[in-house]
């Protein structure tokens, strides 16, 4: 397989080398992109999160290139549902960020752009007063 497969006009599914495994992830390029916003995802959400899709989407409309990215594999992510210990092993994580930051500047599509990051904050089940 290649490193990107398209499986829309303008999006395509990335792997990006990680250490010895590599994370997938979606990489949606609108034409003449002003930017890019790398989703990164942890433990719980992925990048199929619908609300992180529809975020994507309205930052695509806008010109802004997306990254859709989860930081741990499929079989990191069964472990982790079970043990609970990748998801606070805060180096691995911050190591993955930062190699999928420096896939992006050496792609060929994504490598002049502005970055930013998006983390999909939880939503707390506050008490209302």
């Amino acid at each position: 397989m290649s490193p990107a497969s398209t499986i829309a006009a303008n999006q395509q599914i990335v792997h990006v080398p990680a250490g010895d495994v590599m994370l997938e992830g979606n990489l949606s390029l609108p034409l003449d992109p002003q930017g890019l916003v790398l989703f990164a995802h942890g433990s719980g959400s992925s990048r199929h999160s619908p609300r992180n899709r529809y975020v994507a989407e309205r930052l695509n409309e806008a010109k802004l290139a997306t990254l859709l990215i989860d930081l741990l594999t499929t079989d990191e992510e069964r472990i982790d549902q079970v043990t609970a210990e990748l998801r606070f092993n805060i180096g691995l994580l911050a190591d993955r960020l930062v190699q999928a930051t420096d896939w992006l500047s050496s792609f060929g599509s994504t490598s002049g752009l502005r970055l930013g990051y998006f983390k999909e904050a939880a939503l707390l089940d506050l008490p209302t007063r």
